[in-house]
């Protein structure tokens, strides 16, 4: 840990949430993964995007 942080998510837990993200939308926007990792970190589980 430096600069006093630590980390709250795994980098598996990262690419999870991304690829779960990428599965719903191909082309995901950086608020979309914003909102995904928002989400997981809130609820531990993965958003379910409305389609668009």
């Amino acid at each position: 840990m430096d600069n006093n942080m630590k980390y709250v998510l795994s980098m598996q837990d990262i690419q999870s949430i991304v690829d779960n993200a990428n599965q719903q939308h191909v082309d995901c926007t950086e608020n979309e993964l914003y909102q995904a990792f928002l989400y997981y970190y809130d609820n531990d589980a993965f958003i379910l995007f409305d389609d668009k």
